[in-house]
């Protein structure tokens, strides 16, 4: 590895460009060194870097949504379509046979399906609200970053995430 100039600002979306190249580039004291020839990291672009940090965000959001519900049992997961669906349809009707699951349920806990029906709507909804908000933080910093022309905006950017989204 030689030595490079390098101020540190296009970290770490400029280490995951040189290692989709094949190079590496890493700190030893206060020096940077790297296989990759000096060009290639002077060019390195704010442009460049933003599919870089797209995805880092992307992967982020998908990570939380997947701390939201990893404790959720699959199968439980799996119905809440039906679930939703059938007590859109109990609305709409009132009639159990509109809502099988929902009525069998309710029958089993002994109450009635208007009132499994109002929890399957209640937990929808806050469903719908966590993924919403999940989905429009990932949108509003990949805003931001599509938004950044310089290294210092794509900097600012990526604080801003870092200290605003856990």
């Amino acid at each position: 590895m030689n030595p490079v100039s390098y101020d540190g600002k296009k970290h770490p979306a400029l280490v995951q460009h040189l290692e989709s190249l094949g190079h590496i580039i890493v700190q030893r004291d206060a020096n940077w060194l790297s296989t990759a020839p000096q060009a290639v990291i002077d060019n390195f672009t704010p442009a460049d870097a933003k599919p870089y940090l797209k995805k880092a965000i992307e992967k982020h959001a998908a990570d939380i949504r997947a701390s939201h519900f990893e404790k959720i049992d699959s199968y439980e997961r799996d119905s809440w379509e039906t679930k939703r669906a059938q007590a859109v349809a109990f609305n709409i009707s009132g009639m159990d046979a509109d809502a099988p699951m929902l009525a069998a349920e309710a029958l089993v806990r002994g109450i009635a399906t208007s009132v499994v029906v109002a929890r399957v709507l209640a937990n929808s909804t806050a469903y719908q609200d966590k993924i919403g908000a999940i989905s429009g933080r990932e949108g509003r910093f990949k805003d931001r970053i599509d938004a950044a022309t310089t290294w210092l905006a794509i900097n600012n950017a990526m604080s801003v995430l870092e200290n605003n989204w856990p």
